[in-house]
């Protein structure tokens, strides 16, 4: 596992556990987002059926990938812009605490606020 951003290790879920959180996004009308930056993590998500897979694969994806993924009609948040958040923290925050609600759910609001307020501390990135 690697460590990344100040996060820790990174949790590799099953296939099942993927899978039952489709299915169950899907039941609740909740869309389901994946994380990934590799091609196998792509082609998981199109197999799962997530909604969105964030970021881009760093490595090559092939034509029929990429056919696959608009034939599901999913959609992909591509990381423009990494690093350099830092300077726009309070507008970021801000914005969480007014619109948050209506896009977050209650947990991953909680999780954002409390990530960004961690951004806001001096120094960055704090040493606890």
């Amino acid at each position: 596992m690697k460590k990344i951003l100040f996060h820790g290790k990174l949790p590799n879920l099953s296939d099942a556990c993927f899978e039952a959180l489709a299915r169950v996004g899907g039941q609740r009308g909740v869309r389901v987002a994946m994380h990934h930056i590799e091609r196998a993590v792509f082609l998981k998500g199109i197999d799962v059926g997530v909604n969105t897979l964030e970021h881009c694969a760093t490595d090559e994806l092939r034509d029929e990938d990429i056919e696959r993924f608009v034939r599901q009609k999913m959609a992909i948040v591509p990381t423009l812009k990494a690093m350099g958040d830092y300077l726009e923290v309070e507008e970021i925050l801000e914005f969480l605490k007014k619109k948050g609600p209506e896009d977050l759910l209650s947990e991953p609001l909680r999780q954002s606020l409390e990530g960004v307020e961690i951004l806001l501390k001096k120094p960055y990135p704090p040493t606890d």
